[in-house]
């Protein structure tokens, strides 16, 4: 559990030295939200495409005009506050489909008054950051997203709803 006044979440990853690492944030959205809501922004590719750092992810979304309107889903985490961001699909994959990590960040959640993650094999897909360079036949291009229904990941329109949760460093 991390808190220090400012920012709360569970801590997923630690650095080497124990004085730096990742927090998943107490809650998630409370409805599926879009990657991207705006037509001409989902029928491009805006260079979000690193996958192990969503901060970078991040950066390129806040980097388009009026994004906070066209980018519901990291409009959700920079709502959190400051240094909070969609995390990349690496970033995604610790806390929600290493076990060993999920149930611990589940523990700590639930014993804090946080929104637990959903359980391995319930149908609930949680957005990354990442972009995915495949185009669908309409223009569309993808992101990729987590199944905790499979265990797995997919790329999935940037138009299409997946519940968000927020990482950020400390």
């Amino acid at each position: 559990y991390y808190n220090d006044g400012v920012k709360e979440g569970v801590v997923f990853e630690v650095s080497a030295d124990g004085r730096s690492g990742k927090i998943v944030s107490m809650k998630q959205s409370a409805e599926n939200l879009q990657w991207s809501s705006d037509e001409t922004e989902q029928e491009r590719l805006i260079g979000a495409n690193s996958e192990t750092n969503g901060a970078y992810n991040m950066a390129k979304v806040k980097a388009i005009s009026g994004w906070r309107d066209k980018y519901p889903a990291f409009k959700w985490c920079a709502d959190l506050g400051e240094g909070w961001y969609l995390p990349s699909i690496e970033e995604l994959k610790v806390f929600t489909l290493n076990t060993a990590i999920h149930d611990a960040v589940n523990r700590t959640l639930i014993a804090r008054g946080g929104t637990k993650l959903s359980d391995k094999g319930e149908i609930r897909w949680y957005w990354s950051s990442t972009e995915d360079d495949y185009k669908s036949s309409s223009g569309e291009f993808c992101a990729w997203d987590v199944s905790m229904g499979s265990g797995g990941t997919n790329n999935n329109y940037k138009s299409s709803n997946s519940y968000v949760r927020a990482v950020s460093a400390f």
